[in-house]
């Protein structure tokens, strides 16, 4: 230290005692001349005499010395004339204006005992001045005390390192040191003991120590204890107390071992030498320093630090090592560059702790209001660690590791800052990072499981382990969730991320409304889950990093307006998309689920699958496959025009239902394999084969096929003012809605396998194209066929009410075929043949339009034609017989078989009888003809008047029977058509008023 009191002191302490030593000399000239450092005597009592008490006491004698008081100089003087001295025991009050007590250099004694009091009231005075180094220790049970600005106890000229000194009672000073150590005090390992004793510096220092200096404490020192200049400063303190500041300016290994009492006060060493300090039991009311000087060793085991723990800059080992059922607190722990290790199993509390450095936690609870991990630090859990704060602030590069459970605030020092790593289970009870002051990242390491329940504020999560977030707000920029990890959410937990990337077999559940694009780490890696419903604002997968697998659980709602792209998409519950394009490998309708398109939504998917009672609803173009889960499943619904890329339904997975909304368009190019398609719109089919158990056309509807396209149905059902056209051959039965509905166009050949029209639900009309073959072997019931190609009806029944055949065009019957008509009309140059029985009126389409052919027997139930619609021809082929029994208008009649009219007026222009055929009139039936021609051995039989010329096809040809009375108004054969004969059958008149040119005439007898 510098000049001081103390220093001051020391130096009128030697003026003094060199002039007691030459008043003693002096008094001694009478008697004997003796040099000034040669004592007579060691122990000296009143050594100049002041009190007129001088008393020597020579080596080795004991000496007790009770009560006395000194004027001046010292009380008690010991020197070491004669060797070591005996004990000096004090049993009263000893007192001087100088040093109460006084040992010189090379002075000894046996022992000192003071169980009295050792006084001095001198400003520059000790009580007790001891300049040698004991042999012996030096014990005071009483009291040594300055009454002034003078030191307790004094030591310098020789440092006390062979013996203790051991206090038990009182060392003070009024107003100044109480112990003033200019040289060291290390004893014989514990230096200055004060073992129950009292030290009481009233200058402010109890100890002014400037070289080593040990002290062992379990008493009560009062005041600061200074040590300064050089050398250590030691200190064990066991019990007792310490009030007031602990000083080493000094350079050296200074070691503190605290294991119990109290130091109120605070504690400072400075220096580049490493210090030492253990706190084991002790109470510190105040701030510790250690210094930058070295890499201090610190242990603290129990106790409290109530105050600043500062390890300075240089620390390398700290050790915390509590025991169980223990506690030590440190209320701030400021550590720089130190390892702090945390063995122990008991708690360590600390209000702030500044950890810039390491810490390594393995064992016991750490309670810390504020853990503050500096930048680039870490404090890393193992073991059985616990760690709980109120606040912990981690900085810019810092790790925070937690191994075990614990609690608080986990947040970056500043805005996006620090790391927080969880190597084992933990249960969140506040909050990790806030909005100010976001984590860099959180990291779950493989096989820990992390319970989220409060908010969370993070730059960077990666979740290798697993996350069950139940409650609280997850703000996340990047989430990142590990191969074959899970992160659950339940409850009312929320998490919105800017991107989650999900790992190859990792599952992201989300159970309320988010944020965030969320995609695979690669192309095809993770699982979504939306156990919740969900309106997304971000793409769920990209073009470069799908994902395997998004699943909409039963009960739940998406919202899907932005892209995705998806290897397999599972909808359980509802998908609702408004916008976006999804691209996914499959997509999953569940049974009784929805997945509904509105807005610009877009689905490309390579293969949608749709479970029993699920629906999908497509508003735009898409892509894929769209079929049942299994076969008979699933319904979907086109509210927007869409073009087939692919089918719709296959063989072994067939659509339960397709539906086309109302003024939509399906273009349908593709397979489909349907149980029911309802169509609402239009439909055009320009390829593929439709396998389609009911098709539905809805009233003003169509369906249009071109192309290749193939229509494959059970029934097809056709609605008022709807219309099927076909172009290619297809199966199944075809008929209206209802009864009298939908319009059927062949704009192909057609080859019929099943009914056109059933009796309880009619077709309003067929319309065969011109240029087409129908070939009709089922039944048909219609109520206008518009045939304008070719239909050839080998089968069946077709009961229409108006069968128009157009002009050109032909209607033929072979096989068993049967055409029950109400009219039918037969247009220029058209032709109808009949093979079998049939019903209705046979007309032309205009008056002499349409040959009728009759190539099998039939008998009229109707007109053949009429007077304003005659037809043009009609043909009786060979070996048929028409039983005519209605009326008939016929430009030209051929009959190459037989026609046995039994009623009816058949208006002819020419009536041609073909050679051995018969034409033979009975009953009411009436023939008016123009010309009539008859064949070489034909006949005609008249019952009846009628009209007309009669000859032969050529000269000599037919035989012409009267079998009623008739009045001729024409010739009966001509000069170059003869009739081979002319009969009248008895009882029959002829009235014969016109020419005639037979071969042979008949008349009866």
């Amino acid at each position: 230290m510098g000049l001081t009191a103390s220093s001051t002191q020391h130096g009128f302490c030697k003026m003094n005692t060199l002039t007691a030593n030459i008043k003693r000399a002096l008094m001694f000239t009478t008697t004997t001349l003796l040099s000034v450092n040669v004592a007579v005597a060691d122990i000296v009592i009143d050594s100049d005499n002041s009190a007129a008490s001088l008393n020597t006491i020579i080596a080795p004698a004991n000496h007790s010395q009770g009560a006395f008081s000194d004027n001046a100089g010292d009380a008690i003087e010991v020197n070491d004339t004669n060797g070591a001295n005996g004990t000096l025991t004090i049993t009263g009050t000893v007192t001087s204006a100088g040093h109460g007590l006084h040992i010189l250099n090379n002075a000894e004694l046996t022992a000192f005992s003071n169980g009295s009091v050792v006084e001095s009231s001198g400003g520059a005075s000790a009580a007790f001045y001891l300049q040698e180094d004991q042999d012996n220790a030096l014990t005071n049970a009483g009291t040594i005390q300055n009454t002034s600005t003078g030191d307790g106890l004094r030591i310098d000229t020789e440092a006390q390192t062979t013996q203790d000194f051991t206090n038990t009672g009182t060392i003070s000073s009024a107003s100044g040191t109480a112990i003033n150590a200019d040289v060291a005090m290390t004893g014989a390992g514990n230096g200055f003991v004060n073992n129950g004793g009292t030290v009481i510096g009233g200058g402010g220092s109890a100890v002014d120590a400037e070289a080593d200096f040990t002290l062992t404490n379990s008493g009560t020192i009062t005041g600061r204890i200074d040590h300064s200049t050089a050398g250590v400063l030691t200190i064990s303190q066991t019990a007792g107390s310490i009030a007031g500041d602990i000083f080493s300016t000094a350079d050296g290994a200074h070691s503190l071992t605290l294991t119990g009492g109290s130091i109120t006060g605070n504690i400072t060493l400075n220096g580049t030498t490493a210090n030492t300090f253990t706190l084991d039991g002790a109470t510190i009311n105040g701030n510790v320093d250690l210094g930058d000087g070295a890499a201090h060793s610190v242990t603290l085991t129990t106790g409290s630090l109530l105050g600043t723990l500062d390890l300075g800059a240089n620390t390398t080992a700290v050790s915390i090592n509590t025991g169980g059922g223990d506690s030590v607190t440190v209320t701030t722990f400021d550590s720089l560059i130190a390892t702090v290790n945390m063995t122990g199993a008991g708690t360590f509390n600390a209000t702030t702790f500044n950890n810039n450095s390491t810490v390594n936690q393995s064992a016991g609870t750490a309670n810390i209001t504020t853990l503050n991990i500096g930048d680039s630090d870490t404090y890393t859990q193992t073991g059985s660690g616990v760690l709980n704060t109120t606040t912990t602030n981690v900085g810019n590069g810092a790790t925070l590791t937690l191994n075990n459970q614990g609690t608080g605030i986990i947040q970056g020092t500043a805005d996006n800052q620090g790391a927080l790593v969880f190597s084992g289970n933990y249960n969140t009870d506040s909050v990790l990072g806030t909005a100010a002051n976001t984590l860099a990242s959180v990291t779950v390491n493989g096989g820990s499981t992390l319970s989220l329940d409060q908010n969370a504020d993070v730059t960077t999560f990666n979740n290798n382990g697993t996350v069950n977030q139940s409650a609280g707000t997850a703000n996340i920029t990047t989430l990142n969730i590990g191969d074959g990890d899970t992160y659950t959410q339940s409850g009312s937990g929320v998490l919105n991320t800017t991107t989650t990337n999900v790992g190859n077999a990792a599952t992201l559940t989300l159970n309320n409304q988010g944020t965030g694009t969320i995609q695979g780490t690669n192309d095809g890696d993770g699982a979504l889950i939306f156990s919740g419903n969900y309106n997304t604002d971000a793409a769920l997968g990209t073009a470069a990093n799908t994902l395997a697998s998004v699943t909409v659980n039963g009960g739940s709602t998406l919202i899907l307006d932005q892209n995705s792209d998806v290897t397999t998409f599972n909808n359980n519950g509802t998908v609702n998309q408004s916008a976006g394009t999804l691209a996914a490998t499959t997509l999953n309708v569940g049974a009784g689920d929805t997945f509904t398109q509105t807005g610009t939504g877009v689905i490309n998917i390579t293969t949608t699958n749709i479970g029993l009672g699920g629906t999908l609803t497509v508003l735009n173009q898409g892509t894929g496959v769209i079929q049942g889960t299994s076969d008979n499943q699933g319904a979907v619904v086109f509210s927007g025009s869409y073009n087939t890329d692919a089918v719709l339904g296959t063989a072994a997975n067939t659509l339960a239902f397709v539906t086309i909304n109302a003024g939509q368009i399906l273009t349908l190019d593709q397979n489909a394999d349907v149980t029911t398609l309802n169509n609402n719109g239009t439909i055009n089919q320009s390829a593929g084969t439709a396998n389609i158990t009911t098709l539905n056309i809805a009233a003003g509807e169509t369906v249009t096929q071109t192309g290749t396209g193939v229509l494959n149905t059970t029934t097809t059902n056709i609605g008022a003012g709807s219309t099927l056209t076909l172009l290619n051959q297809g199966t199944g039965t075809i008929r209206g809605t209802s009864d009298n509905q939908g319009a059927l166009v062949f704009s192909g050949s057609y080859n019929t396998d099943a009914a056109l029209g059933t009796a309880a639900n009619t077709l309003a009309s067929i319309t065969v194209n011109a240029g087409q073959t129908i070939t009709l072997d089922q039944n048909a019931d219609v109520t206008t066929f518009n045939n304008n190609g070719i239909v050839n009806q080998s089968a069946g029944t077709a009961n229409i009410t108006t069968l128009n055949i157009g002009a050109g065009d032909t209607f033929t019957q072979t096989g068993t075929g049967v055409l029950n008509t109400t009219t039918t009309n037969v247009g220029n140059a058209a032709t109808l043949t009949l093979n079998n029985q049939g019903s209705g009126t046979i007309q032309g389409t205009n008056d002499g339009d349409g040959a009728l052919i009759f190539s099998g027997n039939y008998n009229t139930d109707a007109a053949l034609g009429t007077a304003a619609n005659t037809l043009a021809s009609v043909t009786v082929n060979g070996g048929s017989t028409l039983t005519l029994d209605q009326n008939s208008d016929v430009t030209t009649f051929n009959n190459n078989g037989v026609v046995s009219q039994s009623a009816g007026t058949l208006a002819i222009t020419t009536l041609n009888i073909g050679a051995g055929d018969t034409f033979t009139q009975s009953g009411s039936g009436v023939v008016n003809a123009t010309n009539i021609n008859l064949g070489n051995a034909s006949t005609l039989t008249l019952n009846n008047q009628g009209t007309g010329a009669i000859q032969g096809t050529t000269d000599g040809d037919g035989a012409l029977v009267f079998s009623g009375n008739y009045n001729t108004d024409a010739v009966l054969g001509t000069a170059a058509n003869s009739l081979a004969s002319i009969t009248v059958n008895a009882g029959q008149t002829l009235t014969l008023d016109q020419s005639s040119d037979a071969i042979s005439v008949v008349l009866p007898a």
